[in-house]
């Protein structure tokens, strides 16, 4: 006989748990607390199976009855209605989060993670992995991967700048594409596929400014030299003009890097934008610097040449920012005139310009990607005398700017002219300048060269410097 509503509203608790049948298998459980469960029995494979369909009132008869019949057709299919339950559960708790697939994807190309860095280096990854966490994880981290709508990623890119909302759109673009590949959702639709459209319009990127006109740099290399704050700010700017390596490649150089016996900086593949190991002669000058700064910054073998002054922690494990160079630029007058950066502005153009090096061995040394004869990329030992040779060529060119420099100085100033030159800045002061002496500094001017006659110019691609 069929169980009918009334009949289930009806039934009460007793002494003990009580069932009441159905059809085809389908009765209600009536438990000695007063619970009422559906339950479907049924055999599979000779064996008799029970299956639960919910608790009634939530789940009506005539819904018990659709469940019912639903398993019914699986076991007449061959199917175990449990069996599946189960196997459905166990994916619903290994769905994957945003998060578990961006993190993944960041683990492929990280050095040191299990995907071996396959093309990133250490400073690229942190790079993109603090623009995710800061802009993305932070908002759909703990949405499951494959429920994200090109609305919901449209939501968080508005608010962002131009700028930003490119490389983000990129990442979220590449996070979607790598979980196709590699975290089984080879059906699922890129939702970042289209952002382009929506995204605002990216300003035309700037270029490194940088000083080419000799007279001037020797102006800057003095200021350099005599920079009033930082002891290990001031080593960093002089050494960042003679190596021209990029800022990130030298601020986080450590001291094992150095070979000062057969003068060479062998930098790690990790660090380098060409994924290479790459190797900088060291002039004679760069040498005594390194000498001079080697006993106040190794403390030990692995130890950072240029240590931050802000410490947490493992102090070894900070360098100093990659504001710290700019910030000096500015402190000594060079702000909009010269960067970090720059100086290898300078130097690929002033080695061509005033000592026509072969451009091969300025592009080798400034790590862009060059190509042999036969098409294929020179490796990093490539022409290392050349290389050698003009690395010295270059060093001793800075010293005869610096001394062409004083002189223009001196003979502007026994013409009447006031000039103010930094060499009366105690060169061994390795305290940081207060605001106040900084500004005096700033304002009573760097070189002989008007500020207004600055011949700061945008040299290079960002890109590619």
């Amino acid at each position: 006989m069929s169980l009918t509503a009334a009949a289930i509203d009806a039934a009460k608790a007793g002494e003990k748990d009580r069932k009441m049948f159905d059809t085809d298998g389908l009765f209600l459980l009536v438990t000695k607390k007063g619970q009422k469960w559906w339950r479907f029995k049924y055999r599979y494979q000779g064996k008799e199976k029970q299956i639960s369909l919910g608790t009634y009132p939530e789940v009506t008869l005539a819904k018990a009855r659709e469940e019912r019949n639903d398993c019914r057709k699986l076991v007449a299919a061959g199917a175990d209605p449990s069996a599946l339950r189960k196997s459905k559960k166990v994916t619903a708790t290994q769905a994957k989060t945003f998060r578990d697939v961006a993190t993944n994807w960041i683990s492929h190309h990280k050095p040191g993670t299990p995907g071996e860095g396959r093309d990133w280096s250490s400073s690229y990854a942190t790079q993109v992995e603090n623009r995710l966490e800061r802009h993305v994880l932070k908002r759909i981290g703990h949405e499951l991967f494959d429920t994200i709508t090109p609305g919901r990623i449209s939501a968080i890119l508005d608010p962002l700048s131009p700028d930003i909302q490119h490389r983000i759109a990129r990442d979220i673009y590449r996070v979607f594409a790598y979980g196709r590949i590699k975290e089984g959702y080879p059906d699922l639709s890129n939702p970042a596929a289209d952002l382009v459209e929506v995204l605002k319009k990216r300003p035309k990127r700037k270029n490194f400014t940088a000083i080419i006109e000799p007279l001037q740099l020797g102006g800057l290399l003095r200021a350099c030299d005599c920079y009033g704050g930082s002891f290990v700010v001031r080593m960093y700017l002089r050494l960042a003009v003679l190596f021209f390596q990029r800022p990130t490649e030298l601020r986080l150089a450590r001291w094992n890097e150095f070979d000062l016996e057969s003068r060479t900086w062998t930098i790690p593949a990790a660090r380098m934008k060409s994924g290479e190991p790459h190797i900088v002669p060291l002039a004679d000058q760069a040498v005594a610097l390194l000498e001079e700064l080697r006993p106040v910054t190794r403390g030990k073998r692995n130890s950072l040449l240029f240590p931050g002054e802000r410490k947490r922690g493992n102090t070894d494990e900070r360098p100093i920012s990659d504001a710290t160079g700019t910030a000096a630029l500015a402190d000594m007058g060079y702000r909009d005139r010269q960067t970090v950066h720059g100086f290898r502005a300078s130097a690929r153009t002033m080695l061509d310009q005033e000592h026509h090096v072969p451009e091969k061995f300025i592009e080798l040394q400034l790590d862009h990607l060059t190509k042999a004869p036969n098409g294929t990329a020179y490796d990093r030992t490539s022409f290392l005398p050349e290389r050698r040779e003009m690395m010295q060529l270059w060093a001793d060119y800075l010293d005869r700017l610096k001394q062409m420099h004083l002189n223009a100085a001196s003979k502007k100033s026994s013409a009447g002219a006031l000039v103010v030159d930094r060499q009366d800045i105690a060169v061994g002061k390795a305290s940081r300048p207060t605001a106040g002496r900084r500004n005096r500094r700033v304002k009573s001017g760097v070189s002989v060269v008007k500020p207004n006659q600055a011949n700061a110019i945008q040299a290079g691609e960002n890109e590619t410097l």
